[in-house]
């Protein structure tokens, strides 16, 4: 990223003012957020700074007025205001529900601005006001001082009655707005810091946590009036250093983000919710059956593969907020309140993008996530089971109570067992690491969306005590739940990896000094040819076919070795293939059938491990997180033929299978080297054929195979002959020559004619009929007959 001293000062002068905040309140031991004057002072100016970085020159000693910006931002504002007042009148009064979620928690969360792309074009939503507040009136309030007349004492002078008021960061991200990218381009040079995307989000970032200081700013008197010459304001790109961009950001916000940065887009995106366009097709995440979210790869990341194992990518990203607030001690978890309108325009952008942003705030993640519960149409705990849960209270001893709480758990929908083990782990850690949130709230929040709605308020006392028996005693009660996940995620992240490594080991190079390259030299008698001879050969299939061939060699060990022998001479006279050649073409044929060639895109990719992920928040493991990619297994599951790869050697065998029906062709065909092409060609609709029944192991489809072969000889005259590969020369003997067909039946038109004694090469054969090979020159190259019920028409030459 472009490098910006001016962004540098003001996070120094930032940090110098926390700091000077914090020793004020140590030293006069209370509370008081009061910033010192003279370094607030300092913030000040370096705010100003970076808002005149950039600014388009007017002379050689001026630039355009920053003033005249935030005015015209201002009247901008204003009229998109108007049009929305107009847009909203003309909306029809909807009746207002009893969401009772909306005011459940009891402190005012502060409404959240965040930045657009430069390039994105937004139109002003219907559900939110265009104005920033507090900007107009902060601006005549600049605007009505007596003693301060110049633009850029008014730019003094507003930045520091946006201090007074708190609202310094909401104006500053109004007054970069990309409804107001024109107005900024026309201001500001390209590589301005008001035009650099990432610049700017810091910038915001960094004067946010100036909102929460007190300052006492005098505004009508002489520092703001005075006329500080400001150096030249050309923008310049700085070297490129190692510096961390993040420094600019407060201690606990960086922790934040360096824990959720790694995050899938899927999950959290990496951009703030204002800045992602809708999807093209964003399908509804509230109050959806459970089940169909876990099926619909659009929101849940492992669906195409193992819906047993899913959680929807809005939960995981609420949870994932939570577990990443946990870690850092963002304080007032599950004691916050965010107003009606805020929330529905929150619930509106996740429903258009499809998740939340890694800057969300962990409060919106929190009412999102007991809003995605309490929407659900079939609850966590279902009426079916609610008698039973409800009778667990009046059970006696605490022992019995969780015994009998797992054996009801155990009884719940395949599809709710991963969500609320994954629940109770992030409420297991706000309870350990959370010195402010107690058991008995979060039972009292969450009873109210983990039964069914209709459960009588007379029970909610008793069921509150077993959400809170549940939250205590998560380990032992989901023991058995945990173990089948953590196993089958296991295997299923195992397999993944396994099958994703296929394609990649075609693409690395054998090393020469390798235990597998001695091995493959002498199984296949090469100990004479150069290594360089063997890599050409081996051009094309890298690590991968040297695998193939050496496994083929090991489980075909008698057929493998007359194969080799015969094989052994490539003379294009002789009828005979080169065995590396053919390994080489029938392991790209294999991944080209199996959808591996596809190159992977950045979404290819999921995030499994849920332990390594609150290892990583509780400080056990610095490492970040690595996604397994999922397009090969996505290729498998979309041909049936996820569960033939149980077998850890499936792609090998398959391997062997397409090389001994390759040789079985090569041999029935008799052909020569000229015919390879037509052979391998054969050989693949064999294969895509038998892998399309979708066989689930190897064995079924060497049965499946069988069962072919000994159709063929069983199938009625009637029934259309297959053609098969037929490599022959042959000599017209019928004395009055032969009709050359379009087609291998006496119906279809003729193309020629063949005399007595002339020699046909063939290469096809299906029934009695022979295709004849193309060739330069040949403009009838059909199909001729080679017998009637009463004559031969064709003898084979020796």
């Amino acid at each position: 990223m472009q490098q910006f001293p001016a962004l540098e000062a003001l996070r120094t002068s930032v940090h110098a003012l926390l700091r000077q905040v914090d020793a004020h309140e140590s030293d006069n031991n209370n509370c008081s957020s009061h910033a010192p004057d003279a370094c607030a002072g300092d913030v000040c100016a370096a705010i100003e700074a970076c808002l005149h970085h950039g600014l388009k020159r007017v002379s050689a000693t001026e630039t355009v007025s920053l003033w005249g910006l935030v005015q015209w931002t201002n009247v901008a504002q204003q009229k998109r205001h108007r049009a929305w007042l107009a847009a909203h009148a003309k909306l029809p009064t909807v009746v207002a529900d009893d969401d009772w979620y909306n005011d459940m928690f009891k402190d005012e969360l502060q409404g959240i601005t965040s930045l657009a792309d430069d390039n994105q074009r937004l139109e002003p939503s219907v559900s939110e006001s265009p104005m920033t507040p507090g900007l107009n009136a902060s601006i005549r309030t600049a605007n009505s001082l007596l003693h301060v007349t110049t633009p850029i004492g008014r730019v003094r002078a507003w930045i520091r009655q946006c201090c007074n008021t708190h609202i310094l960061s909401a104006c500053l991200a109004g007054l970069m707005h990309p409804l107001n990218q024109a107005t900024l381009q026309t201001y500001f040079e390209p590589s301005a810091l008001c035009l650099n995307e990432d610049a700017r989000e810091i910038f915001v970032g960094l004067t946010s946590t100036l909102d929460r200081l007190t300052f006492g700013f005098a505004l009508d008197n002489g520092p703001t009036e005075e006329t500080k010459v400001l150096p030249p304001s050309v923008p310049s790109v700085a070297a490129p250093t190692n510096h961390n961009v993040l420094q600019v950001l407060d201690t606990k916000a960086q922790r934040l983000h360096e824990l959720l940065r790694h995050t899938l887009p899927s999950i959290l995106s990496p951009r703030a919710l204002d800045e992602v366009g809708p999807a093209n097709e964003t399908p509804k995440l509230f109050g959806v059956p459970l089940a169909s979210l876990l099926l619909d790869a659009r929101t849940c990341a492992i669906a195409p593969v193992d819906p047993l194992l899913g959680v929807p990518n809005l939960f995981e990203g609420c949870c994932r907020l939570i577990d990443a607030a946990t870690a850092v001690g963002t304080p007032g978890l599950f004691a916050a309140k965010i107003n009606a309108s805020r929330f529905a325009q929150l619930t509106q952008q996740v429903q258009a993008v499809g998740c939340l942003s890694i800057w969300s705030s962990v409060h919106h993640g929190i009412i999102l996530l007991i809003k995605f519960l309490r929407d659900l149409p079939d609850p966590i705990i279902p009426a079916s089971l609610y008698g039973r849960f409800r009778r667990i209270h009046d059970l006696k001893g605490r022992h019995v109570q969780v015994l009998a709480l797992t054996q009801l758990v155990g009884e719940l929908h395949w599809s709710v067992k991963p969500l609320l083990y994954r629940l109770c782990a992030t409420i297991s850690r706000v309870l350990k690491l959370s010195n402010d949130t107690s058991v008995d709230r979060l039972a009292d929040v969450f009873v109210r969306v983990l039964f069914p709605r209709s459960a009588p308020a007379a029970d909610e006392a008793s069921l509150t005590q077993l959400v809170a028996l549940l939250f205590l005693n998560a380990d032992a009660i989901l023991a058995e739940i945990r173990g089948a996940l953590s196993d089958r995620c296991h295997y299923v992240m195992a397999k993944l990896e396994r099958v994703a490594a296929i394609p990649r080991e075609r693409r690395l190079e054998v090393p020469t000094t390798s235990l597998a390259w001695t091995q493959f030299r002498e199984a296949y008698g090469l100990a004479c040819e150069s290594d360089d001879t063997l890599r050409a050969s081996l051009r094309g299939g890298g690590r991968l076919v040297l695998q193939c061939m050496l496994h083929f060699l090991a489980e075909h060990q008698e057929i493998a070795q007359q194969i080799i022998a015969q094989r052994a001479s490539c003379d294009v006279d002789a009828k005979h293939y080169p065995v590396r050649s053919a390994s080489v073409y029938l392991v790209r044929m294999l991944v080209e059938l199996l959808g591996f060639d596809r190159t992977p895109s950045a979404t290819d990719v999921v995030d499994l491990d849920t332990r390594a992920w609150l290892a990583r928040c509780d400080g056990v493991c610095d490492e970040p997180l690595m996604p397994l990619p999922t397009h090969a297994g996505v290729a498998l599951v979309t041909r049936g033929l996820w569960p033939l790869f149980d077998d850890a050697k499936a792609f090998e065998r398959l391997f062997g299978m397409s090389l001994l029906l390759f040789d079985r062709n090569w041999t029935r065909s008799g052909a020569t080297c000229m015919d390879f092409s037509t052979i391998l060609t054969e050989t693949q609709c064999q294969m895509q054929s038998l892998l399309r029944d979708e066989p689930e192991t190897i064995s079924d489809l060497w049965q499946r195979w069988s069962d072919r072969i000994s159709q063929q000889y069983l199938q009625p005259a009637t029934q259309a002959p297959r053609a098969l590969a037929h490599m022959r020369s042959y000599v017209v003997v019928w004395e009055g020559g032969l009709t050359v067909r379009a087609a291998p039946t006496t119906k279809c038109e003729a193309l020629g004619t063949r005399r007595k004694g002339d020699r046909i090469e063939t290469v096809l054969k299906a029934g009695d009929w022979l295709k004849i090979r193309d060739a330069p020159g040949v403009q009838d190259a059909g199909w001729v007959r080679r017998r009637t019920a009463t004559a031969t028409l064709l003898e084979l030459v020796a």
